[in-house]
Parts: C-alpha cells; sequence; structure tokens
C-alpha cells in the first residue's frame, strides 16, 4: 500500500500537469504568446453582458476599467465596458464586437483621455456617436482634468452639441490623480457618483441628455 501512494500521487500531478498545459496552449493560441490586454477585456466584456436584459453599457479606458460601478442602477444591469488604454478609434472598432447580441437601455461614452494631443477628436468621436446612436440613448462623459484634457472635451462638446448631446462633466477635484491621469481612491470616490447620478437622470429623461445646438452648427 505504501508503494502505490506515491504511484498514484505521481499519476494524479501528472493529469493536472497535461490539463494546464492544454489550457495554457489554448490561451495561447487565441491570444498569442503575448496577448493584449484589449483582447482579454473584450472577451471578459461580452461575457459579462450576454444575457443581460437592457443593460447599462458603460464604454470607456483604464479609467472606466478601474471604477466600481453599482451591479444595478435604476434596475438595469451594469456592465463595465472599459479598456484600459482605449482610445475614440479604437472603442468604435471594438463596438460591434462588445455589443453584438446586447440591447443597452443607455450606452455611456466615457473616452477621450488618451485622445489628448490627437488632431482627429471631432472626427473620430463623430464616427463613434453615429455608430453607436442607432443602439441605444447615448450619454457622454467628459475627460476628467489632466494636461491636454480642455481641448480633448472642446472637441467632444462640439461634436456631441452636433447631434443635440450634451456631455456632463463628473467633477474631478483637483490634486485627486495618482499620474496627473488616473484618479486616487478618493477622486474615484466623487465622480463614479457622479456618472451615477448622470445614468440616473439619463434613465429617467432621455431628454436630460441633449442640448440644443447652438445657431448655425
Amino acid at each position: 500500500m505504501k508503494n502505490v501512494l506515491p504511484w498514484t500521487l505521481v499519476a494524479v500531478l501528472t493529469v493536472a500537469a497535461v490539463a494546464s498545459f492544454s489550457e495554457f496552449q489554448r490561451f495561447k493560441t487565441k491570444y498569442g504568446a503575448a496577448h493584449q490586454h484589449a483582447d482579454v477585456r473584450t472577451d471578459m466584456i461580452r461575457w459579462a453582458a450576454a444575457g443581460l436584459d437592457a443593460p447599462i453599457v458603460v464604454l470607456g479606458d483604464s479609467i472606466t476599467e478601474m471604477a466600481r460601478f453599482p451591479d444595478t442602477i435604476a434596475g438595469h444591469p451594469v456592465v463595465n465596458a472599459g479598456i484600459g488604454g482605449a482610445n475614440i478609434a479604437a472603442t468604435a472598432a471594438r463596438a460591434r464586437a462588445l455589443l453584438d447580441g446586447v440591447k443597452p437601455a443607455l450606452i455611456v461614452v466615457a473616452v477621450g483621455m488618451n485622445d489628448r494631443g490627437s488632431g482627429r477628436v471631432r472626427s473620430d468621436y463623430t464616427n463613434l456617436l453615429a455608430l453607436l446612436r442607432p443602439l441605444a440613448p447615448l450619454l457622454c462623459i467628459g475627460v476628467t482634468p489632466a494636461d491636454g484634457a480642455n481641448a480633448v472635451n472642446a472637441e467632444i462638446e462640439k461634436a456631441a452639441g452636433a447631434i443635440g448631446l450634451r456631455v456632463v462633466d463628473v467633477g474631478l477635484p483637483a490634486g485627486e490623480t495618482v499620474d496627473g491621469v488616473h484618479p486616487t481612491h478618493a477622486g474615484l470616490a466623487v465622480i463614479v457618483p457622479a456618472a451615477v447620478r448622470a445614468i440616473e437622470n439619463a434613465l429617467k429623461s432621455p431628454e436630460s441628455t441633449r442640448a440644443t445646438p447652438a445657431q448655425g452648427e
């Protein structure tokens, strides 16, 4: 009996090792040896949204990804669709994959931080809104304070305003970032509730997210 136990243990460990190696190979085949974070996040978001009834989908970048939203807002499940490193164009490119088969009650658009310095902010944001608008009501959230953020907000406000949408400021307090971009814990404690209030208002009255375009626009 004593001789049998070690061999049984070896057999069990061997089976486990083979199973683990097989799973690693499956993962490696799908994502590559150096898999992209965005690819993994896209799959995670799709799994999270699968089968949900009228979810609120929050599209964004790393700031959105790191935020902890409530599981539900006004009775609607919330899907955090933030992808670290995403800019406006990348969000548009992945939108169809993220929203395939999903019928959102509201889509929150919270991108633009990674577009600072780009000369295509307004055109890229216009394209993104055109892609999303047929799918659900939209709520646009502005870029939080950072170097170059004011210029981005000015461009996305023009793009949103051209179709009658306004951009909501969630009000990150000055100095509440860890690196000039990403909010501190205290900063998130301010902007997440502000975003939730904006979402609640948008769900109650979609017209509250609209603005009257300026004359001549």
